[in-house]
This record gives structure tokens, sequence and C-alpha cells, in this order.
């Protein structure tokens, strides 16, 4: 593998196969190119995050770059005090654990460990939609001369 972005496509079709209630799937470019009121709901959005090495390269050993990786799910939201039962919330539990189902235990390529579920940051909120990250990781093995 040469790129240690590769993963990012190979997620994207996983999820777009896969997890059939999405209108679309794609990279954070797409999301960004939307207006709040026009993005396709619901929607999944693949966030390239931070990465850690682990491993020390001496005498030609092997490091490993862990990719944390966004999956943003993204459903309508209506701000509505009278609706406790947090329908954007529900829509949103049950697309990340058909999201998660998918990639958990998952290798998506030669040179990758198998992706682990990581956890969610808080969600944002804005009338008309809310997006819902979740996040996954997985290793690049880099080995050296």
């Amino acid at each position: 593998m040469s790129n240690v972005f590769a993963v990012e496509q190979l997620l994207i079709s996983r999820i777009a196969d896969n997890v059939p209630a999405f209108v679309e799937v794609g990279t954070v470019a797409k999301l960004s190119g939307y207006q709040f009121d026009q993005i396709p709901l619901p929607a999944c959005y693949v966030v390239p995050g931070k990465a850690e090495v682990v491993g020390e390269p001496h005498d030609g050993g092997v490091q490993i770059e862990r990719q944390e990786w966004q999956v943003v799910i993204c459903v309508p939201f209506i701000d509505d005090t009278t609706d406790e039962t947090n329908t954007a919330t529900k829509a949103a539990g049950e697309l990340i654990y058909q999201v998660a189902q998918q990639l958990i235990g998952w290798r998506p390529a030669q040179g990758f460990q198998p992706f682990a579920y990581r956890g969610r940051p808080e969600p944002y909120l804005e009338s008309g939609y809310g997006e819902f990250p979740a996040l996954f990781e997985t290793g690049l093995v880099l080995a050296g001369i």
C-alpha cells in the first residue's frame, strides 16, 4: 500500500454496499460542498482523523500507523421541544449500529489491521439536520528497509 489514506475509498465502498439506508456515502469534501439545507438525508461521510505511530524502526523494524476515521452519520433533525422520542438520535443510533456491524473486525486491504470501534464524540445539531460521528480505528503496517 503506497497511500496512507487508501482506506478512505474502501470505507466508502464498504458502507455504501452494506448499509442501503443511506441516500449518499462520500468524503468530507462532498459534505463541505453542501449548504446545510441541501444535504441528502440520511447520509454518511468518511473523515480522516488523527494518526499515531507505534513501534520503532530500528534495524529494519516495523511501525504501525494507528489511523482514526470518523464516520459521520447525517440525519434529519427538527428543533422541537415536544419531540420527547428524539427521532434524530434514534435514527442515527440505528445507522451507527449498522455501520459498526460492517466495520468491526473488517480488514480493508493487505497491510491494514482489522477495524475497531472507538466510540462517539458529541453530535452536532443544526436546525434541519444532525451530524452524529462515530470513531473507528485501523492500523497501517509500515515496514522499514
